[in-house]
């Protein structure tokens, strides 16, 4: 049989392959740490020697007929380097001797061959299903080929890695950049792990419901914590300030606004200025503002500009507050539009009625009204920001506004 070739280049190199492959199936495999594989039937029991000071056991193997060499223990890969001549590879050569020459008995070998672990023998196999059925398709792609760009058949792994630079990482090709990238965030996890488990102890004893001030461990567990200096315990500490499912202790809560303000970057204001606007406690929130005013102003300004449209009447004047402390002349326009909000309210009573003189019953209803509501903080914000006092005036504010902000009527003229 004539080997098929495409492009000048013969693909019957499965049969090449087998053959290599065939020595294989009937002798000891001993594998090096260099990458190369010998065959071979040992001779005898293995022997232990020294060298260079170091005791390692070698094998005296027969390579061929009448050819001898000696394997190093030292030399091999740790833990699986001598492979002993297992049962599922003598059954192997006794089935591949039988099997028929067809796409079909390539197939069943190939199946055989992966359950009992012999992938080098099942890629084999699947090669040589090209070499039976070239213009097969099904076949090409069965055994990992694809078309290139100018729709000729290579090698997934030709294409994928030499043209367009990806590397095979278990069954997925991938840029190298999206795996290093991948491998940088899984050791950032077991780095974070590491640096909050200590944290996460310390948290455990000071928000337990029997914390006893005069325990030791927990004098120990606020010191430990207080000593933070790790950036990689934000995350953790954030979400203890954040998750409102799970109340803590306002002194803690006040360590981890300290704790936080360590670290001066992004996340740590928004996280801080999130603090500033929900925690329950006054003291916390007003000490989470002034650590944030302190470096993270150009953060809290937006998120706090999110809350002017808060549904909840007191955020908006909690926010309009903020605002002022950061001096957030940014907000003015927002600040104006939130001067006078509309908030809904729930009115009416379900309780029933009796008439006692005309013996009726009614029933009262509940119902929810849209009812518009001046806030006191936008207003006395808007005043400090612009030395301006129109109270809840909308209107004035707008002209107002307009008249400092409003661009020219001379700078719209289009270019002629």
């Amino acid at each position: 049989m004539m080997p098929y070739s495409i492009h000048g280049r013969s693909i019957s190199l499965s049969l090449l392959l087998l053959a290599s492959l065939a020595s294989t199936v009937q002798a000891d495999l001993f594998h090096y740490k260099d990458g190369r594989i010998i065959s071979g039937k040992v001779l005898g029991q293995p022997a232990e020697v020294e060298i260079a000071g170091n005791s390692t056991t070698v094998w005296t193997v027969e390579i061929d007929p009448g050819v001898y060499i000696q394997v190093l223990k030292s030399e091999l890969v740790l833990g699986s380097g001598y492979e002993a001549l297992s049962k599922d590879r003598a059954e192997y050569a006794q089935l591949a001797a039988q099997a028929p020459r067809t796409v079909e008995g390539q197939r069943e070998l190939v199946v055989w061959c992966l359950k009992h672990g012999l992938a080098d023998l099942a890629k084999a196999h699947q090669l040589a299903t090209v070499d039976i059925a070239p213009d097969d398709n099904a076949v090409r792609v069965a055994a990992d080929y694809m078309k290139d760009r100018n729709g000729r058949w290579q090698k997934k792994e030709v294409i994928m890695g030499q043209q367009l630079g990806k590397v095979r990482q278990g069954r997925l090709w991938r840029f190298p950049e999206s795996i290093a990238h991948q491998q940088a965030e899984e050791e950032l996890a077991k780095q974070t792990v590491e640096a909050t488990k200590d944290l996460r102890r310390w948290h455990n004893v000071l928000s337990s419901r029997n914390a006893n001030p005069q325990n030791k461990n927990y004098q120990d567990a606020v010191l430990g914590i207080q000593q933070l200096d790790n950036p990689l315990v934000v995350g953790t500490i954030s979400d203890y300030l954040l998750d409102s499912r799970k109340e803590i202790p306002a002194p803690l809560r006040m360590m981890y606004t300290e704790i936080l303000a360590r670290f001066q970057n992004f996340e740590t204001a928004r996280v801080l200025t999130q603090v500033s606007m929900q925690d329950a406690d006054p003291q916390v929130r007003a000490r989470a503002m002034d650590l944030v005013a302190s470096y993270g102003a150009e953060v809290a300004i937006p998120v706090l500009t999110g809350y002017l449209g808060n549904a909840d009447n007191t955020m908006v004047n909690r926010a309009a507050e903020g605002l002022g402390r950061l001096s957030a002349q940014s907000a003015i326009l927002p600040l104006i539009n939130a001067i006078t909000t509309t908030h809904s309210m729930t009115v009416g009573s379900e309780a029933t009625n009796a008439s006692p003189t005309s013996g009726s019953f009614s029933t009262g209803g509940q119902k929810t009204i849209s009812v518009p509501i001046e806030n006191a903080s936008v207003r006395n914000t808007l005043t400090q920001l612009t030395n301006q006092s129109f109270g809840y005036d909308r209107a004035a504010w707008i002209h107002w506004y307009a008249s400092q902000y409003a661009a020219p009527a001379s700078d719209l003229r289009r270019d002629p």
